[in-house]
This record gives structure tokens, C-alpha cells and sequence, in this order.
């Protein structure tokens, strides 16, 4: 009867046990759960990445998490974004410039971060090739256009990365300086008036660096030029934000073939960016592994870089601008031909049109074709 009761004790205990293992276990799937909703409906600190995959692009919110990666990609991200996934499963994830593979095993917190573009890779189903006549038809024309497009991309193929060099146009809207670092920075070109603020802020804060001699006209009346949107920004506003933005600024004349450097030795920049100025435009140099203008596509464009590959960068970036000095991308700012859109006046050269918005207040200028 004894044994009998130390039996009935210890299997009271075995239960007590699996009873308290079980509780733990349902309370870490439980807390697996909560920490997986967590990620979507944000109640962590968010992060937002912008995801390519060969089925498109997407920016994604996140919450940062000690989950891992893949299991963030395939029980948060994939059900949430099957556009990019296709049914496919994700065998590889790469970041950074150039992009390298990244630690599906690891804690998404340790190697992603705010504001990253990840590159995926994917195995799995794939839809069929279409076997008609007609959709074979469709799809050579398709790839015929692609092609004809990409010869008319301003670009260059750098092989050490296994990127494209694109020059990217920007709007001729007398805002193009501040809306090509407004690109380069990842922001809508509306940013530029943002950092038409900036300057203007820079500027009436230093009246003694920032006088009339150096602006050309008094301060408060340089303050309120430069915050219009009609107004054309220069020298003075690229040493004002690069100092803000702790950037390096190469400015490359295209007709000329210089690089001009605007820099704040003292504050030892870590990323830099190119712009393409013609005499009275600046259009942005871009990274991307695609080479096209498709909006999706352009979305994965990089314009501003680790200055630890600004040899590699200006290298082609030089061979680029030969490139485009063959095509005659180049306007002289003394000989150059504007007319204003305003009162469709034609103009000589920087000096005119300068002379011209002073005298009429009309800013809005269009180059007429030689």
C-alpha cells in the first residue's frame, strides 16, 4: 500500500510537470504569436525596407524583432506581399552596395536596419512560358522594346558590382539642384522645398559669412528668393546643404569633363553623390541592377553611396560623361539659348537669363534646341 502511494505520489508529480512544460511551451508559442503580430500591427519600434524581388518592388513596414530572418520573410512578409513571392520561397537575401547575401539564421534586428534595400532571391513554382503563337509574338515585341529602351538609357555597366550607372533625369523646373538631392537622398522631389529651407534658415543665421558682396543682394532679399521654387540653386546652396547633410558633393561639368568637389573637410563625410550639371541643369548619377525607366524599377535606384566606393563610382562615372559628351549633352552657360516660358523671350547665356528674372521677375526657362 505504501509503494502503492509513493507510485500514485510520483505520478502526480510526472503530471505536475508536464503540466507546468506544457504551460510554457503554449505560453512561448503564445509569446511567438504576439511577437509575429507585433511585427505587423507596428507595436514595436518600426522599421521601414524596401524589398526587389523578381516579381516587383514594395516598401514594407516592419517592427524590429528578435525573431529571425526567415521566419520573419516567410510568416510575416510573404503572406502579406504575394505579389513579390509568386508561391515562390526565398533562398537567398542580400543587402548593401554591392549587394551580399545576408544571414537567413540571424535576428532581424542584427543585419537589417531602418531604411535598407533587401534583394531576393527565390526558388520554387514558376508560372509557364506562354506557348501560343500570339503570346510568343507579344513577348518578342515586349523584349524588343525593353531593349530599344535600354540603348537609350544614359548608362554605363560597372561589372565589379554588378550595377548600372544611370544617369536619371530630373524635372527642368528651376528646382532640378534641390530635386536631384532630393532623389539622391530617397525623398520625393516635394523635399526640395525642405531643403530650400534649410539654406534659407543658414543664410539668415550668418549675415557676416552670408552678405552682399557674397550673395549679390542683401541677405533677407537672398532669404526670400531662395525659398521661391522658381529659384536656381548654385554654389552657394550646395555648400550650405552638404554641410547639413554631412555629405561630399562631386559636381561634374559635362562639357568640360571636371569634377568639382564640395566638401566640409572638418566634418569627414561618409557618403557622397554625383550630379551631372550641363551650364543650366543638374540632372543624378544612379546605381541599380536594372536597367530601365520603369517606375517599379526606379524605385531601387541608389544615388548615394559609402564613400568607400567613390573610386569605383567616378570611374565610370568619367567614362559615362565621355560617353554623353559624344552625344552632345552639354549646354555652354555663356553661348547656351533659353527662352522664357513666360514671355517667350529669347535669351543669351546664364547672364540673360539671370538679368531677365531680376528685371521681370519671370523664372520659368526652357532651352531652345540649337
Amino acid at each position: 500500500m505504501v509503494k502503492f502511494m509513493e507510485s500514485v505520489e510520483k505520478y502526480k508529480q510526472m503530471e505536475q510537470i508536464k503540466s507546468e512544460n506544457k504551460k510554457e511551451y503554449d505560453e512561448a508559442i503564445n509569446q511567438r504569436k504576439d511577437n509575429l503580430d507585433a511585427i505587423i500591427t507596428g507595436s514595436l519600434s518600426k522599421m521601414r525596407i524596401r524589398l526587389k524581388s523578381p516579381h516587383g518592388n514594395a516598401i514594407v513596414s516592419l517592427s524590429e524583432t528578435d525573431e529571425r530572418v526567415e521566419t520573419v520573410f516567410k510568416d510575416v512578409i510573404a503572406p502579406n506581399n504575394a505579389e513579390l513571392f509568386k508561391d515562390q520561397t526565398v533562398v537567398a537575401i542580400k543587402s548593401g552596395f554591392p549587394p551580399k547575401p545576408i544571414d537567413l539564421q540571424a535576428k532581424l534586428g542584427e543585419v537589417i536596419q531602418n531604411g535598407d534595400q533587401l534583394i531576393l532571391e527565390l526558388a520554387g513554382q514558376t508560372a509557364a512560358d506562354p506557348t501560343t503563337p500570339q503570346s510568343k509574338q507579344k513577348k518578342v515585341a515586349t523584349e524588343t522594346e525593353q531593349l530599344v529602351n535600354k540603348l537609350e538609357i544614359p548608362s554605363i555597366s560597372i561589372p565589379d558590382i554588378d550595377q548600372y550607372l544611370i544617369l536619371r533625369n530630373i524635372p527642368d523646373d528651376n528646382s532640378c539642384m534641390f530635386n536631384a538631392i532630393a532623389y539622391a537622398l530617397g525623398k520625393p522631389f516635394d523635399y526640395s522645398q525642405d531643403l530650400r529651407l534649410v539654406v534659407s534658415n543658414e543664410i539668415s543665421q550668418d549675415p557676416i559669412t552670408y552678405n552682399e558682396i557674397i550673395l549679390g543682394r542683401s541677405n533677407d532679399n537672398y532669404c526670400s528668393w531662395i525659398s521661391k521654387k522658381d529659384s536656381w540653386g548654385g554654389a552657394i546652396e550646395l555648400g550650405i546643404l552638404l554641410k547639413t547633410l554631412n555629405l561630399r558633393i562631386n559636381c561634374i561639368d559635362i562639357e568640360l569633363g571636371n569634377f568639382i568637389k564640395f566638401e566640409d573637410e572638418s566634418s569627414n563625410p561618409t557618403n557622397f553623390i554625383n550630379l551631372i550639371y550641363s551650364g543650366v541643369h543638374y540632372d543624378l548619377l544612379v546605381t541599380n541592377p536594372t536597367l530601365s525607366v520603369d517606375h517599379k524599377d526606379k524605385s531601387s535606384d541608389l544615388g548615394k553611396w559609402s564613400i568607400d566606393f567613390e573610386p569605383v563610382i567616378n570611374q565610370y562615372s568619367n567614362k559615362l560623361v565621355k560617353l554623353l559628351q559624344l552625344r552632345n549633352y552639354t549646354t555652354n552657360t555663356t553661348t547656351f539659348r533659353v527662352r522664357c516660358l513666360q514671355c517667350y523671350q529669347v535669351l543669351v547665356g546664364e547672364t540673360g537669363a539671370s538679368k531677365h528674372a531680376n528685371d521681370t521677375g519671370h523664372y520659368n526657362f526652357g532651352e531652345v534646341d540649337k
